[in-house]
């Protein structure tokens, strides 16, 4: 296994030709006096994020932690999702590439009980339409373990119980999950010592066979709360400028290698963050540019105001 510096990205290959941008990643602000929740346009082949929109004012989610905890994209169908925290439970809310300021929230997630639960990470098989999403911390409410999300009701099904992993519950910290199409494969990123820091992935057709592990995380890559994958890159969002080197980490799955990039976080209010904040990342290569989206916004208000 291999670190290259940013000098090195110039020839990873992350997405289809023409697409400007690989990645969109998200940070929630759990204290509202500090750090602005702001969505991020990420070229990791150019080793780049540019600032996209701030979720909190611009988007006006209601949100008892704003920002995005989880993020899953759909890049066939010009859409990514994202989970926002909102008391014990998430709100799940869809985006369309050509309109990213309009969101529409799809559910509210909740266990097979009915009662209010709240997930982390997100994941979307894109071949099978499926929502996947992570939880952390067993609580009264659910277990830890990988669910499905039923994107009509918000159902939590789960699909793998961490506790049945070898080590058991306590030995897994996932916060960071993503589906990556090219490999049809989930992969997750534990930070737990216990159970050794490794990325894992599993297979869709066979979650029950549980975690293969795939890359362990070197020692200087301590805090991992989102994950973006495609194309064999997985981009992992870190939230804390006082680890990880002030980086984003990129793995390449095919080369065994880790690229660290320029990370925005933590927003400009300041650091160190206290407490950390969570964050986000899908695979979006095909999202507009920054400029791009503002325009189809523009253009989408101006037609409001003509069918008015």
């Amino acid at each position: 296994m291999q670190i290259r510096t940013l000098a090195a990205l110039a020839g990873l290959a992350l997405c289809a030709a023409g697409a400007n941008a690989q990645f969109i990643t998200g940070i929630t602000k759990p204290v509202f006096s500090t750090n602005q929740p702001n969505a991020y346009f990420v070229d990791a082949a150019a080793g780049s994020s540019t600032f996209l929109f701030d979720i909190q004012t611009d988007l006006g989610i209601p949100a008892t932690a704003p920002g995005f905890g989880g993020l899953a994209g759909d890049d066939a169908n010009r859409r990514f999702f994202a989970s926002v925290r909102n008391g014990p439970k998430d709100d799940i809310y869809e985006f369309s590439y050509d309109n990213l300021f309009s969101p529409v929230k799809l559910v509210e997630t909740k266990g097979s009980a009915g009662q209010q639960v709240a997930v982390d990470g997100l994941a979307y098989d894109t071949l099978r339409g499926v929502m996947y999403a992570t939880r952390t911390l067993a609580s009264a409410n659910e277990a830890e373990g990988l669910f499905t999300v039923d994107l009509t009701t918000g159902t939590l099904t789960t699909v793998l119980d961490y506790a049945t992993q070898p080590g058991g519950a306590s030995a897994y910290s996932i916060a960071a999950i993503d589906y990556d199409a090219s490999l049809d494969l989930l992969f997750l990123v534990d930070e737990t010592a216990t159970g050794g820091r490794w990325i894992y992935s599993l297979s869709p057709t066979n979650i029950g066979a549980g975690f293969t592990p795939v890359a362990q995380l070197p020692a200087n890559i301590v805090d991992v709360d989102g994950l973006g994958a495609g194309n064999g890159m997985l981009l992992l969002v870190t939230d804390n400028a006082s680890a990880n080197d002030g980086l984003h980490w990129v793995y390449d799955y095919h080369a065994g290698t880790f690229t660290g990039i320029a990370s925005p976080y933590p927003a400009p209010a300041g650091t160190p963050i206290a407490p950390n904040p969570s964050s986000g990342g899908a695979f979006t290569p095909n999202i507009p540019a920054p400029g791009v989206a503002a325009a189809f916004a523009l253009a989408g208000l101006a037609g409001l105001r003509r069918r008015r």
